[in-house]
């Protein structure tokens, strides 16, 4: 994972904080994990260890979206990305929340 990446999630995780932020002063209710989000990389099992490894993003938010957690995987941190990019932004230009 390059800095490119990390740069790229720390925007979409202030997307992701802005978006709750409205939500709330709009008179959503929300939770105390609303916002968090994670980006790791999950290696493969000892008996599947052949496998190539998962980047991975999970967000819990139930502010935005139809769900209270969000799980997005790709084989690169750019497919992770563009997966969580584009469903975060069509939630929050959906205003489902």
């Amino acid at each position: 994972m390059s800095i490119e990446h990390i740069e790229r999630f720390q925007k979409l995780h202030l997307k992701v904080k802005e978006a709750c932020e409205q939500a709330v002063n709009e008179g959503g209710g929300s939770k105390s994990y609303d916002g968090r989000i994670s980006f790791s990389i999950d290696l493969p099992p000892f008996y599947e260890e052949d496998s190539a490894p998962l980047y991975h993003i999970h967000l819990q938010c139930y502010l935005i979206g139809p769900a209270r957690s969000y799980d997005w995987f790709g084989l690169t941190p750019d497919e992770c990305l563009d997966k969580a990019e584009a469903d975060i932004d069509y939630y929050i230009k959906s205003e489902r929340y």
